[in-house]
C-alpha cells in the first residue's frame, strides 16, 4: 500500500517556516513512500496586472503579498470577494524528501488545476498544461534537490481566451479558478509501468476476449526484463496468469497480451462486476515496478435504433450532474461525491451525463463500484463556429483534450460515450466539419464506445450523420414552446433520421428549495416545485410512450444538484437569490430533497419493471 509519511518535528508534523523569515508556512517532509499527498496549506496570491512572472514569483521565498489558501480548493470559493475573479493566481509550497534510488524518476501527478497552469520547482520551469479538468505528470527529476528544500509553485490561469475551448462563450457554470484537484508527488524506478489499455469483447455464450496492452518507460541504459500479469476477481482468485520478456529500450515500448476468458461475470448497472489486472515489471537490474488497474468485461454498441449493452438491449434512465458544492466551488468534498452517486442510484439511474467536462477521477471508481453507466465529455459548451473550425484551436485544444479524457478513462467499464461537445451551432456546416473530425478521431483512439454530442438545434442539425446515436437538449415550456410538444418534435427527427437511436440528454424546469404553488399548471413557469413535478411528469409521459420505445434508448434529466451559474438572463426572469444559481436540479446546492426527486423515482422505477 502507497501511503504518506510526515517526520515530526518536535511533535509537529511539519516544520514552521515563519519565524526564519521565510515566506511559506510549513515544510513538508516525505520518506521513502512511493506517493504523497501535497494537500493541505499552501501560500497564495492573486495576480490582476498579470506580472507574477516578470517580477519572478515563482522564485519568491518571502512572506510579503502571500496569504494562504487549503489545496485543493477553487479560489473563487477560497475568497468570496474574488468569487468573479478571472485571471492569473500563483500558490507556493515546500518540501524536502530524500534522493531517490539511482536513476529513479521523481514525478508531480496534478488531478485538475483551471483552466490552464504553469509549473515551477526550485525556480526552474517544468511544465504547464492548457485544459482544467485533465490531470498531468510532469517529470521534475532533474529539478528536485534531494534532502534540500525544494520551492514547489503552481500558477493558474482562469481567464477565458477567444480561441480555445472552452471560448469565450462560455457561460454555462461557474468559472471556479485554481488548483481544484489532489497533486501527488511519486517515485518511481528508472523503468516503470504506465497505464495498461484494457479492451473486452463479447465471444458468444460465457466467452470474453480480453486483450491488454502494457507500456512501459524506461528512462536509464539499454536492458531486457520480464512482464508478469494476471487477472483476479473480487475475492482475489487468480483466473489468469501470463509472463513474457519484455525488451527495455529507452523510451516506451508496448507489450500486448490476449486470452478467451470463460465464466466470467459481465460489468452491469444490475451486477457490477470487477476485476482487477496486476501487472509485475521485473528489470534485469533496479527495482521492480507493478501497477493494479480494475476493469470489467463490458461491450457496448448500438443496431438500428437500439443499445446493447453485452448482447442484451438497454434502455438508460439517467440524470446530469455538475461536480459543484456550495463554499468548495469544484473541489467537491469524498464523502460528498459519494453520497451524490448513492443517491442517484437511490434515484432509479442507471445511468449519469457528466457535464460538461472530466470530473474527480473518484466518480468514474463510483460509478464503476455502484453500477452507473457515464458518458463522458470535453467542455466545448456553445463554442463558437470560428472556434471549432479554427485548425490551430483543434491541434492544441482539441484533440489533445480528447485524447486525455480518453486515455484517462478508457479502463472505466462504467464509460460508455465519449462525448466531443454540448449545444454549438451543428446545424451549420462549419461545425458540422468539426463533429466529423473530432469522432473519426475518438474512434481511432477507442473503437469500443459510442461517440455524439448533445444537440439543442434538434431537426434543424445536420451534424447526425457523423455520430452514433442523436442526443437532443430540449425545455419546451421552459425557454420557449409548450409541455405537448415534446412528442412531436421526437417523432419528427426519427422521421428525418429513422436509423438512428435517440436520447434525450437536456430538458427540466427551475424550482426552488420550498416555494411551493399548488394551482401551478403547465402555462405557469413560476419556479414553484410544483411546476418542475408538472413539467417532468409530461416530458417523461412522452418519452417514454411505448409508440416510441423502438427509437428511444433513454432520457437524462437536467440536472441533479443546483449549481452556481454566471448568467440567469433567461426568460423567465429567476426570482431573487436566483439571479446566479441554476435551480434545474432535483437538489438545492446543499442536497436537499425537492418534490420532483420523489416523483422522478417512481417514474423511473415503473420503467425499469417493464
Amino acid at each position: 500500500m502507497n501511503r504518506r509519511k510526515f517526520l515530526t518535528v518536535a511533535g509537529a508534523s511539519a516544520v514552521t517556516l515563519g519565524a526564519s523569515g521565510l515566506g511559506f508556512s510549513q515544510i513538508r517532509e516525505y520518506g521513502l513512500s512511493t506517493t504523497a499527498d501535497l494537500s493541505g496549506e499552501w501560500d497564495f496570491r492573486f495576480d490582476p496586472e498579470d506580472s507574477g512572472e516578470k517580477l519572478g514569483w515563482h522564485r519568491d521565498q518571502q512572506a510579503s503579498g502571500w496569504s494562504r489558501i487549503r489545496v485543493p480548493l477553487s479560489f473563487n470559493a477560497a475568497f468570496p470577494d474574488h468569487a468573479n475573479y478571472h485571471g492569473k493566481a500563483w500558490h507556493r509550497t515546500v518540501f524536502r524528501l530524500p534522493a531517490p534510488e539511482s536513476g529513479g524518476r521523481t514525478l508531480l501527478r496534478f488531478l485538475g488545476v483551471a483552466l490552464r497552469s504553469k509549473v515551477w520547482l526550485n525556480g526552474q520551469p517544468v511544465g504547464e498544461h492548457l485544459f482544467p479538468f485533465t490531470n498531468f505528470t510532469l517529470d521534475v527529476t532533474e529539478a528536485v534537490l534531494p534532502h534540500d528544500l525544494n520551492y514547489l509553485v503552481v500558477m493558474a490561469d482562469n481567464k477565458v481566451l477567444d480561441r480555445a475551448i472552452p471560448d469565450t462563450r462560455w457561460t454555462g457554470w461557474w468559472n471556479c479558478g485554481g488548483i481544484n484537484r489532489e497533486i501527488y508527488l511519486e517515485r518511481k524506478p528508472p523503468a516503470y509501468l504506465e497505464d495498461p489499455i484494457i479492451t473486452t469483447r463479447m465471444e458468444g455464450g460465457d466467452r470474453w476476449k480480453l486483450s491488454v496492452r502494457v507500456p512501459v518507460r524506461n528512462t536509464a541504459e539499454k536492458q531486457s526484463g520480464r512482464l508478469r500479469i494476471s487477472v483476479q476477481d473480487s475475492a482475489r482468485r487468480v483466473l489468469w496468469r501470463s509472463e513474457a520478456a519484455m525488451p527495455l529500450d529507452q523510451g516506451t515500448a508496448w507489450r500486448e497480451f490476449h486470452k478467451t476468458m470463460k465464466n466470467v461475470a459481465a460489468w452491469s448497472p444490475e451486477h457490477p462486476s470487477l476485476y482487477s489486472l496486476l501487472v509485475k515489471l521485473i528489470p534485469d537490474q533496479g527495482a521492480r515496478d507493478q501497477k493494479t488497474t480494475r476493469f470489467g468485461f463490458r461491450q457496448i454498441e448500438t443496431r438500428g435504433t437500439e443499445f446493447y449493452l453485452n448482447g442484451e438491449p438497454l434502455k438508460m434512465r439517467g440524470i446530469n450532474r455538475h461536480e459543484l458544492y456550495p463554499g468548495d466551488g469544484m473541489t467537491v468534498p469524498a464523502f460528498e461525491t459519494r453520497q451524490d452517486f448513492e443517491d442517484i442510484k437511490k434515484l432509479g439511474c442507471n445511468f449519469v451525463r457528466l457535464t460538461h467536462y472530466q470530473q474527480h477521477p473518484r466518480v468514474y471508481d463510483l460509478c464503476d463500484e455502484l453500477g452507473l453507466l457515464l458518458w463522458s465529455e470535453i467542455p466545448a459548451w456553445q463554442t463558437s463556429p470560428e472556434t471549432l473550425s479554427d485548425p490551430e484551436v483543434w491541434e492544441t485544444y482539441g484533440a489533445p483534450q480528447l485524447q486525455e479524457m480518453i486515455e484517462q478513462n478508457r479502463n472505466h467499464p462504467s464509460v460508455i460515450i465519449w462525448s466531443v461537445g454540448n449545444e454549438f451551432h451543428s446545424n451549420l456546416p462549419a461545425v458540422a466539419g468539426y463533429v466529423r473530425e473530432a469522432t473519426r478521431f475518438v474512434r481511432r483512439l477507442d473503437p469500443t464506445r459510442l461517440v455524439t454530442f448533445a444537440s439543442d438545434q434538434r431537426i434543424k442539425d445536420i451534424s447526425f450523420d457523423s455520430v452514433d446515436f442523436i442526443a437532443l437538449n430540449e425545455y419546451y415550456g421552459w425557454y420557449y414552446g409548450s409541455f405537448d410538444e415534446v412528442g412531436p418534435m421526437l417523432d419528427a427527427v426519427h422521421t428525418k433520421w429513422p436509423g438512428k437511436p435517440i436520447l434525450v440528454s437536456e430538458f427540466g424546469a427551475e424550482a426552488v428549495l420550498g416555494l411551493r404553488n399548488p394551482q401551478a399548471n403547465d402555462k405557469s413557469r413560476d419556479y414553484s416545485e410544483d411546476f418542475q413535478v408538472l413539467l417532468l411528469t409530461s416530458h417523461l409521459r412522452q418519452m417514454l410512450d411505448p409508440k416510441r420505445r423502438s427509437f428511444m434508448v433513454g432520457e437524462t434529466i437536467w440536472v441533479y444538484n443546483d449549481f452556481e451559474c454566471p448568467v440567469r438572463g433567461f426568460h423567465p426572469k429567476p426570482p431573487p437569490g436566483s439571479e446566479h444559481i441554476n435551480r434545474k436540479g432535483l437538489v438545492s446546492r446543499h442536497r436537499k430533497k425537492k418534490l420532483a426527486f420523489a416523483v422522478v423515482q417512481k417514474i423511473y422505477s415503473d420503467a425499469a419493471k417493464g
